[in-house]
């Protein structure tokens, strides 16, 4: 996934993403909805409005200091997920819609946005649908050292009916977890990236007035205030995702003016991570597993942790 984003404006006006715009512009009346599904914007505007409220909650950064405020912030973390997956089914149906307005063939708007946003949505639908699909779980974990922590989670799967591991597929093969300060910035940057691609798909039919812009004194759009809260998360993650693609998010207020800047991959910000440390997380117990692959424990993982660039 790559973004950039420099913007500029007033402390009192809050952002609108460019397919929001967009999908207000489209006349839509000629095409004949299928029964049950909503009107492209309203699609759009119903996810969207979840998502941010989700967002919103989890953005807030307070420090976790025991498990109990963990497992609070799991649980509205999983809920984060849930509505950003469905918000990414509300924008593919509205492709969908778009590419069939202008008489393209049942599947291409899908196809379009699928191989547009996997670079994001891959991974997102990876982890919603093994939970969802594959009786995986969300499991939280602590990355430990020098009186310093990195929150996040990991996903199980189980290999043999009697032993849990961490889920190959999404985890790259390595029993590794996702840090919440990476995780939170890849969402941000993805609700912007997904607009965008939104427009992108939609030029082709001569629709062009994409812009993000500000709406003033608009309550509706808490973006700003999510992009000011995430930009304040420490930039710690857990050892193997220092040498991963870094979505640097900027959030800066000077005599009444905010500037944004938003850059995936960064070359200048990098996070910071252990050199060692302790890991301490689990999973729920079901009776009859009796086996547990952790993330960050065993020489090998140690061993591919050394390997990595830095």
């Amino acid at each position: 996934m790559q973004y950039k984003l420099n913007m500029t404006f007033g402390s009192t006006d809050q952002l609108r993403l460019p397919a929001a715009h967009l999908l207000g512009s489209i006349d839509f009346s000629s095409y004949e909805l299928p029964k049950g599904i909503r009107h492209p914007l309203a699609q759009y505007n119903r996810s969207m409005a979840f998502l941010l409220e989700n967002f919103l909650i989890c953005s807030k950064y307070q420090r976790i200091f025991n498990t109990d405020d963990l497992k609070e912030y799991f649980r509205d973390y999983d809920s984060l997920l849930d509505s950003i997956m469905e918000h990414i089914d509300a924008c593919e149906s509205v492709v969908e819609i778009i590419f069939r307005l202008n008489g393209r063939k049942p599947g291409k708007g899908t196809r379009a946005f699928r191989s547009n946003t996997i670079s994001y949505t891959g991974l997102v639908r990876q982890i919603v649908n093994a939970i969802k699909h594959q009786q995986s779980n969300l499991n939280p974990c602590t990355y430990s050292s020098l009186g310093m922590s990195v929150h996040g989670y990991w996903i199980d799967h189980s290999a043999d009916g009697e032993t849990l591991v961490v889920h190959p597929e999404i985890h790259g093969g390595q029993p590794v977890a996702i840090s919440f300060a990476r995780d939170l910035r890849c969402h941000l940057v993805g609700l912007f990236y997904i607009s965008s691609t939104i427009c992108e798909l939609s030029s082709q039919f001569g629709y062009d007035d994409c812009q993000t812009t500000t709406v003033a004194g608009s309550k509706e759009c808490k973006i700003a205030e999510i992009v000011k809260s995430v930009s304040a998360w420490p930039t710690f993650v857990f050892p193997d995702e220092e040498v991963k693609a870094w979505p640097s998010v900027s959030y800066e207020q000077n005599d009444g003016a905010v500037t944004i800047l938003i850059d995936v991959p960064s070359l200048n910000d990098r996070p910071s991570t252990f050199d060692s440390g302790s890991f301490t997380g689990g999973t729920s117990g079901d009776g009859v597993t009796r086996s547990f692959q952790m993330p960050y424990m065993g020489s090998d993982v140690q061993n591919y942790l050394r390997k990595l660039p830095r």
